[in-house]
């Protein structure tokens, strides 16, 4: 089984083999998300395994922070496969099923390259002959749009897919609200969960994880019953700032939920009265009390671009425009966190690919379009 480098969305593969049929000369290409691993997905990849010779695993999420939406981090999810690989494959199976864990990048096409690249080095099963690749699922984000018009790859919609996304859904929205609470020793007890997730569930470091998880949820809770109201769902407006200077990026620390703790861009939600420009820079000034004229922000601004990805911000559909500042080679300037803000930062430019994991929502990502901190395709 390889991993040869570094994302999204989970399907099942239901379709009719005949008894003793040979799996055909095919390479199955299987979104998969675990949060967590169900006894469905153990079935989906034995049928995925009677229909092709080789299967492909692709593990999502790899460079997220953990939230409730996705609880268990990519070393997570990697323990729960390999954990169910080892216990409820044979040997002969196993070889046939590869395994790529592909991260988060906000540039689809980028996506696409990497993953027909992570796709076509894999070890061919027996002979080694490059066999056809069909994907399974997926759904219909833009970056399996790029995927599909970069490679023509075969394309099948599963239609057990939503049902399993659904049952983890479900068993997610179970742990954060049982009659118990989000304790993950208590929901590790529960009977029907494969072994792999009542391990971790019983790691300490996850149940202090739960415990941050389950404050953060009753904020967003908040969120969602003050807009229960609106006659249809709310689109949130938001700027981020990213500013430069000297080989420094500056950086702020979560101090409230949701994303208390996590490495933030200064930036908040669009003011009534403010164009977005105006909403960034007061949000700056606000968070790091950075001492910058908007004469200066204007000189400075370099690039803007927007950040609409529909999954990107778990306080629902939230769309940010993002701000490129680069003050030059002048000293530091010194900043001081204000409002929301736990802490304000000068960071190295050489320390942010260190900062993927322990982001805000897809504030990493932003941070990588504007200062290339991922490597190209």
């Amino acid at each position: 089984m390889t991993d040869p480098i570094d994302s999204p969305v989970g399907n099942t593969v239901n379709k009719p083999v005949a008894p003793g049929a040979a799996p055909a000369a095919l390479r199955l290409l299987l979104p998969v998300t675990l949060q967590p691993l169900l006894p469905g997905h153990l079935q989906q990849w034995r049928q995925a395994l009677a229909r092709a010779r080789q299967v492909v695993l692709l593990l999502t999420g790899q460079g997220l922070a953990r939230s409730q939406r996705a609880p268990f981090t990519p070393q997570e999810q990697r323990a729960q496969l390999d954990a169910a690989l080892a216990g409820a494959f044979s040997p002969q199976e196993r070889a046939r099923l590869q395994v790529l864990s592909l991260r988060e990048d906000g540039d689809p096409l980028r996506w696409a390259r990497r993953l027909q690249a992570a796709v076509q080095a894999l070890d061919g099963p027996g002979d080694g002959a490059a066999l056809p690749v069909r994907r399974l699922g997926g759904g219909a984000h833009a970056r399996w749009r790029a995927l599909d018009a970069l490679t023509g790859w075969a394309v099948e919609e599963d239609p057990d897919a939503p049902a399993l996304a659904a049952q983890a859904r479900a068993l997610r929205q179970a742990w954060w609200t049982g009659a118990a609470g989000p304790d993950a020793r208590h929901c590790g007890q529960d009977p029907t969960l494969l072994p792999a997730v009542r391990q971790l569930l019983a790691q300490p470091a996850v149940a202090q994880a739960w415990d941050d998880l389950a404050d953060e949820g009753r904020v967003l809770a908040g969120y969602r019953q003050a807009w229960a109201c609106a006659p249809y769902p709310p689109v949130f407006v938001t700027v981020d700032a990213v500013v430069q200077c000297a080989g420094h990026v500056l950086m702020i620390r979560r101090g409230q939920q949701p994303g208390r703790g996590l490495w933030a861009l200064p930036g908040g939600f669009l003011e009534q009265e403010d164009t977005v420009l105006d909403s960034a820079l007061r949000e700056l000034v606000e968070e790091t009390h950075l001492d910058l004229s908007p004469a200066q922000a204007r000189a400075a601004l370099r690039g803007q671009q927007v950040f609409d990805d529909p999954q990107r911000s778990q306080r629902g559909r939230t769309v940010t425009h993002g701000f490129y500042f680069d003050l030059g080679l002048r000293p530091l300037p010194p900043i001081e966190a204000g409002d929301d803000a736990a802490g304000a930062h000068w960071l190295p430019l050489a320390a942010l690919p260190a900062l993927e994991g322990q982001c805000l929502d897809d504030h990493f990502l932003i941070l990588d379009h504007f200062l290339g901190l991922l490597p190209p395709a």
